[in-house]
């Protein structure tokens, strides 16, 4: 994946370049400008697109599907869900109305989503808000400062994840960081010990898909590939999350693909509200990649059937240098 100048970054997008004077095609083409911003496993960005009038087509992509680290693709449509959350907010803000269709099976077995745009009567800019956050949010990989998240942002958090089918678990409770610290570590050495992991994982490295130079990143694929770096990476994730104020589990009642394309979408609405409040994110993917791990998770919620879709810390941490870099919109159109 190349390096891209600020100028030419997907990153550099502003509601003021919507081409209101453009055709239908065009507009549509500038909002999924916003989706492709959206967050992934190890950012492989599993994801195309198909434009039709007044029609997108959101696609999982199974060429960039994490075969060891996600053989149930959970996190592929987890990520998938990331991207459509960021569509449909791009539209509904420039006013759009959407009629969303999940997996319509007679466009195939791998379009997750059909979304119906019905433009407005007049062009509408939309300003702040989420829409501005999609562009000024990054995954934080630092640790977080040791400052208490207030109540008032802990509950924008809860309500801004509306979809009933999917449930946000938010504590600060020390023993509960303390077991999942326990599972982190064990998370990260079963994996690591995999080398069909090490290998996978090596690959999207020595690809640039975490915005290291192609000497770092040619680096870290042999370091990975050949290295048990498990127990080095056990305590620093552990750290991690022992400096998180607060830690945030979501789940579903049914763990299907339908329901976990919502725990992205939710998980997104989430990270663009922490943007507006100031707060950073990072998921804890290694809890739920290890199976029985991700099954112990259920404990935290008071359904006895949830199924933990996504972990992940929240705090307050510096910004990031730059953002992760972005597979270009010519690329995942089909």
């Amino acid at each position: 994946m190349s390096e891209q100048t600020q100028g030419d970054s997907p990153w550099a997008l502003s509601a003021r370049q919507f081409p209101v004077d453009g055709n239908a095609r065009d507009r549509l083409l500038f909002l999924l400008r916003y989706a492709i911003l959206a967050p992934s496993t190890h950012n492989t960005q599993p994801w195309r697109f198909t434009v039709a009038p007044e029609r997108i087509l959101v696609f999982r992509d199974r060429a960039r599907w994490l075969q060891v680290a996600d053989p149930s693709q959970r996190e592929l449509h987890v990520s998938v869900g990331c991207a459509l959350e960021n569509l449909l907010i791009a539209a509904r803000a420039f006013g759009y109305q959407a009629e969303l269709t999940y997996f319509p099976q007679h466009l195939g077995a791998d379009c997750a989503a059909s979304v119906l745009l019905y433009p407005p009567e007049t062009p509408v800019r939309p300003k702040g808000g989420l829409l501005d956050a999609i562009t000024r949010r990054q995954t934080s990989r630092r640790p977080f400062r040791p400052r208490a998240v207030p109540a008032d942002d802990l509950r924008r958090l809860q309500s801004v994840c509306g979809d009933h089918r999917v449930m946000l678990y938010l504590t600060d409770d020390g023993g509960v960081k303390q077991r999942l610290e326990k599972l982190v570590a064990e998370a990260d050495a079963r994996l690591f010990a995999e080398p069909a992991y090490r290998q996978e994982l090596a690959r999207w490295i020595g690809d640039g898909a975490f915005g290291t130079s192609w000497l770092l990143s040619k680096l870290g694929q042999v370091a990975v590939t050949y290295l048990n770096v498990g127990a080095k990476t056990a305590k620093h994730d552990t750290e991690l999350l022992n400096s998180a104020p607060e830690i945030g589990i979501l789940a579903t009642h049914d763990d299907d693909r339908t329901n976990q394309v919502r725990a992205g979408q939710q998980f997104q609405r989430i990270c663009l509200q922490a943007v507006l409040a100031g707060l950073g994110v990072q998921p804890m993917s290694q809890l739920c990649q290890v199976e029985h791990i991700r099954g112990q998770l259920g404990r935290y919620f008071p359904a006895p059937d949830a199924r933990a879709q996504l972990v992940f810390r929240i705090g307050y941490a510096d910004a990031e240098q730059q953002p992760m870099p972005r597979r270009a919109l010519d690329e995942v159109i089909g």
